[in-house]
């Protein structure tokens, strides 16, 4: 016979699983996140028997609320700096010894107001949001929600945010190109337009202005899908602009396996005619030959910074708006090597 007042954690431990792995099958989500159904049905059976009854948490009931945090991340976002945000995240709840449980939750990019009841219907305790667009911070900030968020590489109204100062990566790559000696600018650039790559490409350009070669008074740009075939598409539209002494900025990692391999085709040498440098620093940028100098984001950092906003945040109106700015650099590689002193 059931019991009153039965807690998630309690049918989490007589379980066997973790917190989070219950909460997903109560909640009727284990085919998305790929739960055994034998770990399902153990996980119902003892709810049952228990008598657990999920409970929709009020401001009233916060003390209630599942010691969850929902690392909200797109779909289509890069595994390997999703993964080592999430392990950053999680060392920094062991180290400070937080009742938190921690789980990744895939959502489309400008589709975020379809996870709505996720966000404020008492699945978690606190959110960090990675990779939104602009139709979900305009979701976030037009929606009453009852529970802590933290941004990253986003600016909205009542949320504090982590970002990296993408203007001034625009620029960093700029200048190592001038340094290098270089006298012309180009830009492989993602379709899909984010705040951040926006300013990259503004802070890149602003300053490859001061050393490059211009054509039709701007540097030139080429836009593909993100990915090898993306790249590669990108750089067959640059070939007629190319001319020895270019500096390429390649504004994410999924796209650099085809702007090398297009360049390669194209009969340009990598970095005696044309130097490239991307973003990310990817697994992929050590693995190429020549290998690619890449802008180091400080993915650990950032995600002890966002787990250190969200555990000092208040989970009610008049919360914090501060935004921490975090430093990148340049890892560099064979395809634009130290400047010469």
């Amino acid at each position: 016979m059931g019991r009153t007042g039965v807690s998630l954690s309690e049918v989490a431990r007589q379980s066997g699983v973790s917190t989070t792995t219950a909460s997903m099958v109560l909640s009727n989500r284990w085919r998305e996140f790929r739960i055994a159904p034998t770990t399902r049905d153990a996980v119902l059976a003892v709810a049952d028997e228990l008598g657990y009854t999920p409970r929709r948490v009020t401001r009233a009931r916060q003390a209630d609320r599942s010691r969850l945090w929902a690392l909200f991340a797109p779909s289509d976002f890069d595994l390997g700096p999703t993964s080592e945000f999430y392990r950053g995240v999680n060392a920094f709840v062991q180290e400070n010894a937080l009742d938190i449980e921690t789980i990744v939750f895939p959502f489309t990019r400008g589709c975020l107001h379809e996870k709505a009841e996720w966000i404020d219907g008492g699945f978690a305790a606190g959110a960090i949001m990675l990779g939104l667009g602009e139709e979900d911070v305009a979701f976030l900030e037009g929606r009453k929600i009852d529970i802590p968020i933290v941004l990253i590489n986003r600016v909205a109204k009542n949320w504090p945010s982590v970002m990296t100062d993408d203007y001034a990566v625009g620029n960093m790559v700029a200048q190592h190109f001038a340094r290098r000696g270089l006298t012309r600018a180009a830009m492989v650039i993602p379709s899909l337009s984010t705040r951040s790559q926006s300013l990259r490409i503004v802070g890149f350009e602003d300053n490859a202005r001061t050393f490059a070669a211009l054509v039709d008074g701007s540097v030139p740009q080429a836009k593909g899908s993100n990915d090898i075939d993306g790249g590669r598409a990108a750089v067959e539209q640059l070939v007629p602009l190319l001319a020895p002494s270019t500096g390429v900025f390649v504004l994410n990692d999924g796209m650099i396996g085809g702007v090398m391999h297009a360049l390669q085709d194209a009969g340009w040498a990598v970095p005696d005619d044309i130097e490239v440098v991307s973003y990310g620093n990817s697994t992929v940028n050590s693995l190429l030959r020549p290998s690619v100098t890449s802008v180091v984001t400080p993915i650990t950092e950032m995600a002890r910074d966002a787990a250190r906003a969200l555990r000092d945040a208040e989970p009610s109106e008049g919360r914090g708006t501060a935004t921490t700015l975090v430093d990148v650099n340049l890892a560099l590689r064979e395809s634009s090597p130290a400047p010469k002193v």
